[in-house]
């Protein structure tokens, strides 16, 4: 036996599940009259019979409301000793950086730049014997003077560079 329900039907039958489960039900809401047309026209385009406009109803959603609390933290205390952390300095030991050694520094023009030739000589701000600086990743790290060890340049640290005076230096960066 082939039955078919009617829409009002099965609003009935719904509104009797939803008092029996002790729920109110709303009466739904319309779709507004471009989105039926829109609907319709779907529904022609795709070989169908469209639904009467009366019979097309928008069945409302309920989500339910995500409960929001604010979060409390615990105060952080000073005197709390630090635990040895995990992986500790030697995690740390291996990690390569580049360090590189600048004798002076130069400012000349372009025009200047092109007419360099082997056997040109440029003329730094820094004068012989005067201390070099070794930077660590581009930052200063040190000062000191430029030695030969066998037949090879090398500097010997003269002065490590406080931490206040990097602290500085990457404060004049930003």
């Amino acid at each position: 036996m082939n039955e078919h329900l009617s829409q009002d039907h099965i609003d009935a039958l719904l509104l009797e599940a939803a008092k029996e489960d002790g729920a109110t039900a709303e009466k739904p809401k319309e779709k507004p009259a471009a989105q039926k047309v829109r609907e319709g026209k779907e529904v022609k385009e795709a070989g169908a019979t469209p639904k009467i406009e009366s019979e097309i109803e928008e069945k409302p959603v309920e989500k339910p409301v995500p409960s929001v609390q604010p979060v409390t933290f615990e105060e952080l205390s000073k005197d709390v000793e630090t635990e040895t952390p995990v992986a500790g300095m030697d995690a740390l030991l291996d990690v390569p950086l580049a360090v590189s050694v600048e004798l002076g520094r130069a400012r000349c023009r372009v025009r200047d730049l092109l007419n360099l030739t082997v056997g040109s000589v440029v003329e730094l701000d820094k004068s012989a014997g005067e201390n070099v600086d070794v930077l660590v990743n581009g930052k200063l790290f040190a000062h000191g003077e430029v030695v030969v060890v066998d037949e090879n340049f090398g500097v010997r640290i003269t002065d490590i560079v406080s931490k206040r005076a990097i602290d500085r230096s990457a404060k004049k960066e930003i």
